[in-house]
């Protein structure tokens, strides 16, 4: 959770940048880690009344994935050619799936 919310840091300021230790501490509601993620919950996700909790495929979870894959998707530089490589399109790594989870 760490390393994904310093990818996105741009969106939660003035957040600095977590240390990638997976650790809370003895009191997690002071945890730095914990502050981040009720930041992206309030400014993000437009929580009232952020919890600082990321429940498995929750709000926040899917929203940090969201934000990733579209920070993901951004930096990547199409070719010209439309191409991924020599062999593949890029329409053959697009996910097909319709399901809304």
């Amino acid at each position: 959770m760490q390393a994904a919310l310093n990818q996105l840091l741009g969106l939660i300021p003035p957040t600095k940048k977590l240390a990638e230790d997976g650790k809370l501490g003895s009191k997690p509601e002071n945890s730095k880690t914990v502050a981040a993620i009720k930041v992206f919950q309030k400014k993000v996700v437009g929580m009232v009344r952020p919890d600082g909790k990321i429940d498995v495929n929750g709000r926040s979870h899917r929203k940090i994935n969201d934000k990733l894959t579209a920070l993901t998707v951004t930096a990547l530089a199409i070719p010209a050619t439309g191409k991924a490589s020599t062999y593949f399109s890029w329409e053959e790594f697009a996910c097909h799936d319709r399901a809304k989870i």
